[in-house]
Parts: structure tokens; C-alpha cells; sequence
């Protein structure tokens, strides 16, 4: 009996303690002395974008604790920490999934590296992340992402920061119809593309199976004449490719040029106008942005169900400026400032401004199901506020200027696209937009309005005395000779 009460007592007093050096501690480490880690993300320049360009819903990571220095392989790996489910509810922050999976730095300080890759797939068991593109209609579900940054961390480390990285490539159209019949239910395929790969979670590598060749069918978001059209695809050089554009009765096809680097952590954006005269022009204008590298591809003008010839950029368009603020759905409480927004297309040395602090970019759902970004100059009945969007930075010394864009207003009574002012070299443009509106938020084109010779800013302004109705403009473009 005295044993068991000793025993008893001796149980008790090892609790206590354990209690009390839980409470004592104040370095996020539990009662056993492990020190769990804790990590955040970061996609290239966007905190909280991924799968091209939506924001963080409740997605799940796979993340991989090894050796620091040493090679991803089942000799590396610690504490049996791989292929760990952490999840996010959308602020970019990661916790494990079950306490199963929850990762501890080595209690005797020695120094780890991380592996994580998105999407998550419970089933995986080996260091080689199969790759599937054939079916697009859920992108968030293919777009592979990858980070290998987080390096040389111990137990003294506060968090463990994932930068990751786009690793397929996105081709965005952006499709125009000239004929005037709109592009309501049109289907986009792109021939020839591999749909399987397998990625390396070793080294970050992407080996392609050219057996996979297959027809990929585009995501389409139309909306009258125009068209955003999206494909996540795998690195690969053109060869032999074509894009074929299906509507009702109309059959258009884009012979790619062969030879094209379409390569990962990439974004490339091709204009393309849907004619009837059988010609096909290829300009490539320059541009960039942070998370995938954005290469606009140039533009295309097609002829019905012929891909005609590829003259070349030609005289008269020498320069080719072209802003279509990108796409993916924007929140209506994330929508960012001028100043904020990083996802241009024309980057250095062209620059966006908006001294007034009020011009946003925003998406809404009457146009191209809530995928087409946009700029939002702020009016109502009562606005007392002025906005701006200024481009500066294009090169000087190109003449026969002309401007055109998108224009769209929130509200019909007093509506005109002039409301919307346009200033050059900081001096109210001769020539302003002319056009009326049918129907609220429903863009209109306006299109080669004549800017001066060596116009190297460009200024659209909303006077808050003018614009009482709000308008939204989108797909800037510029074009001049030298």
C-alpha cells in the first residue's frame, strides 16, 4: 500500500512539473521541447496570389523537412516529415492539417531546409510530383507551384517563409471579334501541346512525356466582342501547333509560329482580332509582371478559318503599347491602388501613377465572368473626389499617334465617354472619346484617337464635377511610327 502511494504521489509530482514548465515557457515550444515550425507564403511578388492570379482560398500545401544541403531523397528526410498537409483559409498563412502532420525543428539545433509544393496530393509517396493539364476547367487545380527558398532554419528561427514559384507556363488571348457577331459560346483548343510531365521535388525539374501530345481546351470568359482566353500549359517550344477559335458557323484557325519558348513561371499574351479578310499580322510589344513573368506574345489579326502569312511588323507599327491589367478575379475587398497593383503588363521603363490615391482596379461579374481586371474612376451623384491613371515612361520620338481603349459606364443617365478626360504631355488632348452607352457596365471601343508627335505621357482623368456615373476602362493601347 505505501508503495502505491509513493508511486501515486511521485505521478502527481512529475504532472505538476510538467504543467508548470508548459506554463513557464514562452518560446512556442510544447511541454515535450520540440519546437514546431511555423510557416507563411509568398507567391514571386504576390503575398497571397496564386492560380493565375486568384487569391488563397482553403488550399492545401505538401511540405518536406530535409538535411540542410542535402539532396530530397528518403536518406535526407527528418523526423519523417514529408509530404506534411498543411492548409491555408486564404491570408497565406499555413497550418498543419492534423496534429499527424504538424513539423518540428530539431530539438538539438541542428539546421533543415524545406521543400513545399501546391496543389497538394495526398497519394504521393515517392519525390516525383506528377503533372496533368488536359482538363483546364479548374486551373487552381494544375498550377503547379514550388519552393525551395527556405533554407539553413533551426530551431532559433521564428517562421519559415515559402516563396513559391509558378513552374508550368500560362498563355492568356485576348480575343477580339471585328465582324461584330460576338464571341458568345466560342471554344478554343490548342493543338500538339503535352498534357503529362513529372516534377521533381529534388531539384525543381519538369520532364515532359511527348507521348501525352494532345488537344487542350482553352478556359474562355466572353462578353460580347471580346473574349480573355486562358491555358495553363507545360513548358515547350512550338512546333507544329495552332490554335482554332469554334463558333457557331465560324471556324477560325492561328498557325503558331514554330519556334516559340513558351517556358515556366512565364505568362504570355497574345492579342487577337477575329477578321474575314484571311491576313494575319504578328507584332511582339515588350512587357513583364512579377508573379508569372508576363511576355506579351504580340498581336494577331485572323482571318475566317485561314491563318494567312506572317508579314512581319511592317511600317506604321513600330510602336506597339498594349495594357490589359491582366486577369483572375479580384474581391471587392481586395482591390488594389495604382500604386499597389504589380501585375502590368508594360513594365520598366513604363510606369503607372495616380496622384489622388483613388483610381482601383477591380473585376465584376457582367464582364468576362468576373475575370477581366480593369480601372475604376469613381463617380456618383454626390462624388467629390477626382481620379487619374497616368502612363508615363513610353519612348519618345514616334509620330502618327493614336490611342484606343475600352470604356464602360456604372450608370446610363448623363453617361458619355468623354466624361473620362484625356491629357498628353500634360496638356488637354485635342481630339477626346466620343460615344454613348446602351448598357451599364457593357464596355464600348474607342479607337484611334490622333495624340500629338513625341507624346511620352498619358493621362486619363476624372473631373468629380463631370463624372457623377463611374466608369470602368480597360485594354489600353498606343501605337506610333519612327
Amino acid at each position: 500500500m505505501m508503495r502505491t502511494l509513493n508511486k501515486l504521489f511521485y505521478l502527481a509530482a512529475l504532472a505538476t512539473g510538467l504543467l508548470m514548465s508548459c506554463n513557464d515557457d514562452d518560446k512556442n515550444e510544447d511541454c515535450f521541447g520540440k519546437n514546431p515550425v511555423n510557416f507563411t507564403s509568398n507567391i514571386s511578388s504576390n503575398a497571397v496570389s496564386r492560380a493565375s492570379g486568384t487569391q488563397w482560398g482553403v488550399d492545401a500545401i505538401g511540405v518536406y523537412m530535409k538535411k540542410a544541403g542535402e539532396t530530397l531523397d528518403a536518406t535526407s528526410i527528418l523526423d519523417d516529415a514529408k509530404n506534411k498537409k498543411y492548409t491555408t483559409t486564404g491570408d497565406g498563412k499555413f497550418v498543419y492539417a492534423t496534429p499527424e502532420d504538424m513539423i518540428y525543428f530539431p530539438d538539438n539545433g541542428d539546421k533543415v531546409d524545406f521543400i513545399a509544393y501546391y496543389p497538394y496530393q495526398e497519394e504521393l509517396t515517392t519525390f516525383t510530383y506528377p503533372v496533368n493539364v488536359s482538363d483546364q476547367s479548374k486551373p487552381e487545380e494544375i498550377d503547379l507551384l514550388y519552393s525551395s527558398n527556405a533554407v539553413e532554419l533551426s530551431k532559433e528561427s521564428t517562421v519559415a517563409e515559402l516563396k513559391f514559384d509558378h513552374m508550368l507556363t500560362n498563355l492568356v488571348l485576348n480575343v477580339k471579334d471585328e465582324t461584330g457577331q460576338g464571341l458568345s459560346g466560342m471554344a478554343v483548343t490548342i493543338s500538339g501541346m503535352p498534357a503529362k510531365a513529372d516534377f521533381s521535388l529534388a531539384d525543381g525539374t519538369l520532364t515532359a512525356d511527348a507521348a501525352s501530345a494532345q488537344n487542350i481546351s482553352a478556359v474562355v470568359a466572353a462578353e460580347g466582342n471580346n473574349a480573355s482566353v486562358s491555358a495553363i500549359l507545360l513548358p515547350v517550344t512550338t512546333s507544329n501547333n495552332k490554335v482554332t477559335f469554334q463558333l457557331s458557323g465560324r471556324t477560325y484557325i492561328w498557325e503558331m509560329e514554330d519556334g516559340i519558348h513558351l517556358d515556366g513561371k512565364n505568362r504570355y499574351t497574345f492579342e487577337i482580332n477575329l477578321r474575314s479578310d484571311g491576313t494575319v499580322d504578328v507584332l511582339n510589344p515588350q512587357g513583364s509582371i512579377n508573379d508569372w513573368i508576363n511576355n506579351n506574345g504580340g498581336t494577331v489579326n485572323l482571318g475566317d478559318g485561314d491563318g494567312g502569312e506572317d508579314p512581319g511588323p511592317g511600317p506604321g507599327n513600330d510602336l506597339e503599347f498594349y495594357e490589359t491589367f491582366g486577369t483572375g478575379e479580384i474581391s471587392s475587398s481586395a482591390r488594389p491602388k495604382i500604386a499597389a497593383y504589380t501585375e502590368w503588363d508594360m513594365q520598366s521603363p513604363i510606369a503607372y501613377s495616380d496622384s489622388y490615391d483613388r483610381t482601383d482596379l477591380r473585376t465584376v461579374s457582367s464582364y468576362g465572368s468576373n475575370l477581366n481586371r480593369h480601372l475604376w474612376f469613381t463617380g456618383s451623384a454626390t462624388n467629390t473626389y477626382d481620379c487619374e491613371f497616368v502612363i508615363s515612361g513610353i519612348e519618345s520620338g514616334y509620330t502618327n499617334m493614336k490611342l484606343s481603349y475600352d470604356i464602360a459606364t456604372n450608370t446610363l443617365n448623363g453617361s458619355s465617354a468623354g466624361n473620362i478626360q484625356i491629357y498628353c504631355n500634360g496638356t488637354l488632348n485635342t481630339e477626346q472619346a466620343t460615344g454613348s452607352f446602351s448598357a451599364t457596365n457593357s464596355f464600348i471601343e474607342i479607337t484611334d484617337i490622333s495624340i500629338p508627335d513625341n507624346t511620352t505621357e498619358i493621362r486619363f482623368f476624372s473631373d468629380h464635377e463631370i463624372n457623377k456615373e463611374g466608369y470602368r476602362l480597360d485594354n489600353i493601347k498606343i501605337t506610333g511610327t519612327k
